[in-house]
């Protein structure tokens, strides 16, 4: 089956551009696309488009979603994204000062180099980009810096760009080493395998200093690729994004407050849609999926007050993963907000096998309930809560009208659900395990 797949050309669609000619996607031209669609640079859907040439898919446009296809014809069309200030700690000339970028890495990855590149490429530069290499033995990690280095030729400032080792495994480790060699205010988190665009610290820090209650931001993480149809089955089991609307959570009145200070930046970065108070699901906080994925900006005080990244969630570790959304909860719980930011865009090269999809999705599941579990074993005066929350949650887990399944293919792989669920689980057994290997 995979063998058949046609590969989808992976392109962005602005919708105020003229149409211009054919965009070179391959030859011959695919049938379709998968298109992120902006409006004057703002994100506002995903879609899958016919044709080969940007007027063939704002033809099609119309036809998916006339809503989004009318954004182009509206009389904001001929407006440019403005540029908020970043200010109260960085200078007019260096904002980035603020800003530390912590990308962990096993030296393994492709797209190391390419994710360090795009860092320094950035339109906001970060003071630091602090490489963690979390298998030093190996020396991979240091010498694929060392050669980006060299061949750049003295252009990265010293002291910029630097690998610090942490040979303990596990990415919430290596994330922690990396906060701890910051010297800035904010920190921000990206993974060797996630590109960000040019201006994601822009936006990134353009959010956070809205407000001091602002703990922490998330991205809009979107497929780099569609080669494979695992790729494109990762995308229908639901990705990573959570929309194109900037959202807010916060317990208490101080979300209203936050909400009316991101209106003027959120206008000044193009958006067609005012910020929002964030979806809160039927299990929400406790499950955290509605925070957006791991690829998110802290303030450096705030996450060394929450403990950051739990040693014994992530990749790793028996756990896998969780560790994002266990952080971004305690955040919530401590009173402090977290901001979904859809203009800071991170481009995630997908796993592209079945075997390795199938340890990514169980991989997920047992994350949810590890981190699950670690909330109930560390914070029992939720147990109740939660419990109150477990009938919907399953509903939401188990029905085939659920918002998580009914918007599956029909043709989506079931036996993908299974591992899902399987890890589901094995969660709270995998995360006694791995605490008891953190003590």
């Amino acid at each position: 089956m995979t063998a058949t797949f046609e590969p989808i050309p992976v392109v962005d669609l602005e919708l105020t551009a003229a149409d211009g000619g054919p965009v070179d996607t391959g030859d011959p031209p695919p049938a379709r696309v998968h298109a992120l669609v902006r409006f004057a640079g703002w994100p506002v859907g995903q879609y899958l488009l016919h044709g080969s040439a940007p007027r063939e898919w704002k033809a099609d446009l119309e036809r998916v979603d006339p809503e989004v296809a009318g954004l182009g014809m509206s009389s904001r069309a001929d407006s440019q994204p403005g540029r908020s200030e970043v200010r109260a700690g960085g200078t007019d000339d260096d904002p980035g000062g603020r800003l530390t970028v912590v990308v962990p890495t096993l030296g393994r990855s492709p797209w190391l180099v390419p994710t360090v590149r795009a860092l320094l490429a950035q339109t906001i530069r970060p003071r630091q980009i602090v490489v963690v290499d979390n298998d030093p033995e190996s020396g991979a990690a240091a010498a694929a810096v060392r050669r980006l280095i060299d061949e750049l030729d003295g252009t990265v400032d010293a002291g910029r760009l630097q690998v610090v080792a942490e040979p303990r495994r596990g990415a919430s480790r290596a994330r922690n080493t990396g906060a701890r060699a910051a010297r800035t205010e904010f920190v921000a988190f990206t993974d060797d395998d996630a590109t960000p665009d040019p201006d994601w610290c822009e936006h990134l820090l353009r959010t956070i200093v809205v407000d001091p209650d602002i703990g922490c931001v998330t991205s809009l993480v979107v497929p780099a690729a569609l080669t494979t149809r695992e790729q494109l089955l990762f995308e229908q089991y639901g990705g990573f994004g959570k929309g194109y609307r900037v959202s807010v959570w916060c317990p208490g009145p101080v979300e209203h407050r936050i909400l009316s200070r991101l209106i003027a930046p959120t206008a000044a970065s193009g958006s067609p849609w005012p910020p929002q108070a964030g979806h809160r699901g039927a299990a929400f906080p406790y499950t955290a999926g509605e925070f957006g994925a791991g690829v998110v900006c802290f303030r450096r005080d705030v996450l060394t007050e929450i403990g950051g990244f739990d040693r014994a969630l992530g990749p790793g570790t028996p756990t896998c993963a969780g560790e994002d959304l266990d952080l971004c909860r305690r955040t919530y719980l401590a009173g402090l907000a977290v901001v979904y930011q859809p203009a800071a865009v991170v481009r995630h090269h997908h796993r592209e096998d079945p075997g390795a999809l199938t340890e990514q999705v169980r991989g997920y599941g047992v994350g949810l309930t590890a981190a699950l579990t670690k909330l109930l074993v560390t914070r029992p005066r939720h147990i109740v809560g939660f419990a109150a929350r477990i009938p919907a949650a399953l509903r939401m887990l188990l029905s085939p009208d659920s918002t998580k399944n009914r918007s599956l293919p029909d043709d989506f792989p079931t036996e993908l659900l299974a591992v899902e669920r399987r890890g589901i689980l094995v969660g709270p057994w995998r995360y006694l395990k791995s605490r008891w290997l953190t003590r």
